[in-house]
C-alpha cells in the first residue's frame, strides 16, 4: 500500500511537471507535500504543488485573485470511501472535485483542480463522501454561531471597562486587548461567513 501512495504521488508530481512545461509562461510553485484536514478516522489530503496560471492583480487595495492548479493527493484513512469528493476552499472560491474511483482503506488518489485565489496559501482541501458537505455547512454555521457570541462576550467585557470607576491603572491596556480580540473575531466572522455562502452554494448546486 505504501508503494501505491508512492505512486500516487510520484503521478501527481509528473502531472505538475506537464501543466508547467505545456504552458505559456506560467508560473510554478513548488510547495513541501504537505498534509492538511486531518481528520480522527484518518483521511488527509496532501498539497503536491501548486503552480500559478494568473497571477493574483496586487496593484489595487482589495486583490482581485488569481488562478492556481491545485494539484493533490487525497487518501483515505481507516474506512474505505464510496463516491469520494476533495472539497477545495480558498479565500474567493469553493468547489468539490470527484474522484474517478472508490477509496480503499489507507489508499490514494492523485489529482488536480483549477481554483481562484488571492493567494495560494489560502488554498485548503478535505476529503469528504457524497453528501458529507452537509456536516460541514452544519459545522461552519455553528462557528458562526461561537463566533458571534464571543463578540458578544468581548463586547460586554468592554461596556464593563469604560463603565468602572474609578478606572484601573491599565485601563488603556484592557480596551486595547479587548479591542483587538473583537476586530480578529469580526474578520473571523467575515471569513467564515464567506466560506459558507460558497459552501452552501454548492450544496445546492
Amino acid at each position: 500500500m505504501k508503494n501505491s501512495s508512492k505512486g500516487m504521488a510520484i503521478c501527481g508530481m509528473f502531472l505538475a511537471a506537464i501543466l508547467v512545461t505545456s504552458g505559456m509562461n506560467l508560473g510554478y510553485s513548488q510547495t513541501a507535500a504537505t498534509t492538511s484536514s486531518l481528520t480522527s478516522d484518518g483521511r488527509n489530503v496532501k498539497t503536491i504543488a501548486v503552480v500559478t496560471l494568473v497571477d493574483p492583480d496586487r496593484t489595487v487595495p482589495k486583490q482581485k485573485p488569481g488562478t492556481y492548479s491545485y494539484i493533490f493527493e487525497a487518501c483515505a484513512g481507516k474506512n474505505d470511501i464510496r463516491s469520494p469528493e476533495v472539497l477545495i476552499t480558498s479565500d474567493s472560491e469553493s468547489k468539490k472535485v470527484k474522484l474517478s474511483h472508490d477509496l480503499k482503506t489507507s489508499e490514494c488518489q492523485a489529482s488536480v483542480s483549477k481554483i481562484k485565489s488571492s493567494s495560494k496559501d489560502t488554498i485548503s482541501a478535505v476529503v469528504i463522501e457524497r453528501g458529507g458537505i452537509t456536516k460541514i455547512v452544519k459545522d461552519l454555521e455553528n462557528k458562526i454561531t461561537d463566533v458571534k457570541e464571543k463578540i458578544k462576550i468581548e463586547k460586554s467585557n468592554l461596556s464593563k471597562i469604560i463603565k468602572e470607576k474609578p478606572q484601573p491603572a491599565d485601563f488603556e491596556k484592557k480596551i486595547s486587548e479587548i479591542t483587538d480580540k473583537i476586530v480578529k473575531l469580526r474578520k473571523d466572522l467575515k471569513d467564515t461567513r464567506e466560506k459558507y455562502h460558497r459552501t452552501l452554494y454548492l450544496l445546492h448546486n
